[in-house]
């Protein structure tokens, strides 16, 4: 268990009252991680939500099995992780690893659907938020994209990336 107070500055929970907050601290725990270590895995099953208390964590997409490509760095105090966790197939699409000593708090993933059920209003603003920080995660995927093509373009002298990679 946590105080509440520590959950009152998570983006995913700013928008909750004392009496939720409370109600939610109940469940969550601390973790800590040491630099490198994996907190979970892509592909495995998405079993908890973190809130980071202080660190960095990486979020990392395994592309065709063999290069590791950064989605996003959770660094900031308050951001949320595992979010996965929340939105079925309940399977983590990310690896995260801490890139530094990392403490962070966390909650499991049924428990908390469980609580979000029980409480709609509870439950509809946390979704509201999760769909909220997924929207800029993906807004920031893209913009990575954008100029990902505009430098390859760049270099190459290339208008279409498919016209690079099939020439013989």
């Amino acid at each position: 268990m946590i105080a509440a107070r520590d959950l009152k500055e998570a983006d995913l929970f700013k928008g909750l009252n004392t009496k939720q907050l409370q109600l939610l601290a109940k469940h969550f725990t601390e973790q800590n991680f040491l630099s490198g270590q994996v907190v979970f895995s892509q592909g495995t099953p998405s079993e908890n939500l973190y809130v980071l208390l202080e660190g960095e964590v990486t979020l990392a997409v395994k592309v065709k099995g063999e290069v590791d490509v950064t989605a996003h760095s959770v660094g900031r105090k308050g951001e949320a992780f595992g979010l996965s966790c929340l939105v079925r197939p309940y399977q983590n699409n990310v690896t995260a690893v801490s890139n530094k000593r990392t403490r962070a708090v966390s909650i499991n993933g049924e428990v908390l659907r469980k609580l979000m059920k029980q409480n709609s209003k509870m439950g509809l603003e946390i979704t509201e938020k999760v769909i909220e920080i997924y929207f800029h995660r993906l807004n920031s995927t893209r913009a990575m994209i954008a100029n990902l093509f505009k430098m390859f373009k760049f270099q190459t002298g290339k208008s279409k990336l498919a016209e690079t990679y099939y020439e013989a």
